[in-house]
C-alpha cells in the first residue's frame, strides 16, 4: 500500500539574477518642454529644457544652467565619467554656450538606461542621434562632414579646464571623450581661448606636460593603420634647448621603438633651414621613417597636423594639405609599453621629463585607421571634427545635448518632430524549485471517476485507488505556503506518467522583479 501524502516539503530553492531590457518610445507630444526654470524639469516623467545663448528674462542664464548640470552630472558622476575635483569653473566642458537637457523619470529608466540603446530621430531636419555605449551621443547622419567616429579611439578636446585672469592649473585631468579612460593628466599648464572651446598651453619647462596612460587601442603594431590629428600653436622660440628638438606628442619613453611621434626642430637646429619645422616619425630601433613639414610653423598661429599610416605609406598633412609621404614596408615592430606624453618626452627609469615643448595643443584625436584626404580637409576646416553632440548619464536617465550648431540648433525642441527610443534595464530574479517524487509517493487519486473501481482479484470495489501498481499521470503542480495557501500553479505541457520504480524530479521556475 502506498503513501496517502498529497503535500511535499520543498527544501531546495535557488535564485539566479539576470538583466532584462524594456523598449520605450517617447515623442515630442509625450515630452514636456521647459524654458524658464531648471528645477521644473526635475522629477517630471520626461522633459526637455533649454538654455538660450546669453541670458534673458524668459530663459535660463548660461551660468545657472551650466552650474546645475555640471554639479549634478559632471562634477561627481558615475561611469563613464570621472570626477574632476574642485578646480572646474563655469567655462568647463562644451556646455558653456547652449544645451538641451532631457530628464527621464526613474519609472522609465529602471535601474539605468541600457548603454548603446538610445536612438533619437529628428524628422524635421533628418538627423539621427545614437549613443555609443560609452556615454557619448553621436550624430550618425552628418557622416560626410566629419572624420569617422567608428575608428576614433581617443579624443581629448581640453575643454575641461577653466579660464580666469591667471588661468594657471598646477594639476588637472582632461577627459577622453571616446572611452571611459584613460584621461590626460596635466601639470603646470594654462587654459586659454581657442578656435573651439579652450586649448592647453605649456610653458616649456620640465614640470609642464601631460601624460596619457598606455592602452592597447593607441599602441599600434607595424601592420596596423592609424592617424594622429591635433592642433598646435608654436611660438618663435623654445625654452628648453639642450637638444635641438622638442616633443609635441611622444608615444615613447626612450625604450624600444615607437609607433608615432610629433616633434619640433627648435631655434638651435643647424641642419639646413628646418628650424621651426615639425617632423613626425616611426622607428623600430634600427630603421625609421621621418616626414618633415614643408614650412616653418613657429608663427604662434594655429596649425592642424595629421600623421598617419595607410598600408605601407606614411603621410604628413599640415593645414589640410599633404606635406610629405614615404613608403616604408621595411619598418619592423614599433609598438611599446610607453605612456603617451604630451609636450614632453618621458624617461622610463628617471622621474622627470625632457625635451619639453613650449606652446599650445588642442583637439587631440587618435584613430585606429587612416583618414582620406577629404576627411583630413574636413577636420582642418571644421575644427570640432567629430559627430559627438552630447553625453548621456545612464544611471540618472539624463541626456545633455551640448552641440546645437547648424542643423542641430533645434534638436529635441518644440516643433522638431523627434522620436526617442531607448531600453531600460531591470534585474529579473529567476527562482528555481526542485521537487523530487519517490516511487512510494502520490500513488493515488481522488478523481471521482475512479472512486469505485472493480477489483477482479478480490471481486470488490475500492473507495480510493492506491498502491504501487497505480501509475497516475501528473498534469499540474501547485506551490503552497506553510499555511497551505496556494501561491502559484505550474502546468505541464502535456500529461506526464509517473514511473513506479524510479524517483522523478520536477524543476519549477518562475521570474520576479
Amino acid at each position: 500500500m502506498g503513501s496517502h501524502a498529497i503535500y511535499k516539503t520543498i527544501d531546495e530553492h535557488t535564485q539566479n539574477a539576470f538583466k532584462a531590457h524594456k523598449l520605450w518610445t517617447m515623442t515630442e507630444s509625450t515630452i514636456t518642454q521647459y524654458s524658464s526654470s531648471v528645477n521644473e524639469a526635475i522629477y517630471i516623467s520626461a522633459s526637455v529644457w533649454e538654455d538660450p545663448i546669453g541670458s534673458n528674462a524668459s530663459g535660463l542664464s548660461k551660468r545657472s544652467l551650466f552650474s546645475t548640470v555640471y554639479k549634478m552630472y559632471y562634477m561627481y558622476p558615475t561611469s563613464p565619467f570621472d570626477a574632476l575635483g574642485g578646480n572646474a569653473q563655469f567655462q568647463d566642458r562644451d556646455i558653456s554656450h547652449r544645451a538641451v537637457v532631457v530628464e527621464i523619470d526613474n519609472n522609465y529608466i529602471g535601474e539605468r538606461i541600457k548603454p548603446g540603446s538610445i536612438t533619437i530621430t529628428d524628422n524635421a531636419v533628418d538627423i539621427v542621434i545614437k549613443d555609443d555605449g560609452f556615454g557619448n551621443l553621436i550624430n550618425v547622419t552628418d557622416t560626410t562632414a566629419y572624420a569617422p567616429s567608428s575608428s576614433l579611439v581617443g579624443f581629448w578636446n581640453f575643454n575641461d579646464g577653466f579660464i580666469t585672469s591667471g588661468n594657471l592649473v598646477s594639476s588637472y585631468e582632461s577627459r577622453n571623450h571616446i572611452l571611459a579612460e584613460p584621461n590626460v593628466h596635466l601639470y603646470d599648464v594654462r587654459y586659454q581661448s581657442s578656435i573651439v572651446g579652450s586649448k592647453v598651453t605649456f610653458n616649456g619647462t620640465s614640470g609642464s606636460y601631460g601624460i596619457i596612460k598606455n592602452y592597447r587601442p593607441i599602441n599600434f603594431r607595424t601592420d596596423e593603420d592609424f592617424a594622429v590629428s591635433l592642433w598646435v600653436w608654436i611660438p618663435n622660440s623654445q625654452s628648453m634647448t639642450p637638444v635641438p628638438d622638442n616633443s609635441i606628442l611622444e608615444k615613447w619613453d626612450c625604450v624600444g621603438g615607437y609607433p608615432f611621434v610629433v616633434r619640433l626642430f627648435n631655434q638651435t637646429w643647424t641642419t639646413g633651414s628646418q628650424a621651426g619645422h615639425i617632423y613626425c616619425a616611426t622607428w623600430d630601433t634600427s630603421r625609421d621613417v621621418t616626414l618633415v613639414s614643408s614650412n616653418a610653423l613657429n608663427d604662434d598661429a594655429p596649425h592642424h597636423i595629421v600623421y598617419q599610416r595607410k598600408g605601407t605609406l606614411y603621410e604628413l598633412y599640415v593645414d589640410g594639405v599633404i606635406n610629405g609621404s614615404a613608403t616604408a614596408n621595411y619598418i619592423g615592430q614599433s609598438h611599446n609599453d610607453s605612456d603617451l606624453y604630451v609636450a614632453c618626452r618621458g624617461w622610463r627609469y628617471d622621474p622627470y621629463t625632457a625635451y619639453n615643448f613650449k606652446g599650445s595643443i588642442d583637439e587631440l584625436r587618435i584613430y585606429s585607421g587612416s583618414l582620406s584626404s577629404t576627411r583630413i580637409s574636413a577636420l582642418y576646416s571644421n575644427p570640432p571634427g567629430t559627430n559627438i553632440v552630447g553625453n548621456v548619464f545612464y544611471s540618472h536617465g539624463v541626456l545633455v545635448l551640448t552641440d546645437l550648431s547648424g542643423s542641430r540648433s533645434n534638436l529635441m525642441l518644440a516643433g522638431s518632430e523627434f522620436v526617442m527610443t531607448y531600453k531600460s534595464t531591470v534585474t529579473i530574479t529567476e527562482h528555481n524549485v526542485l521537487a523530487t517524487v519517490v516511487p512510494s509517493e502520490f500513488n493515488m487519486t481522488f478523481n471521482p471517476s475512479a472512486a469505485k473501481v472493480y477489483d477482479v482479484d478480490d471481486m470488490t470495489y475500492r473507495n480510493l485507488v492506491t498502491g504501487s501498481d497505480w501509475s497516475p499521470y501528473i498534469t499540474t503542480i501547485g506551490l503552497y505556503d506553510d499555511h497551505l495557501n496556494l501561491l502559484m500553479v505550474a502546468k505541464l505541457a502535456k500529461p506526464f506518467k509517473k514511473p513506479t520504480d524510479i524517483p522523478i524530479t520536477f524543476a519549477i521556475k518562475w521570474d520576479s522583479q
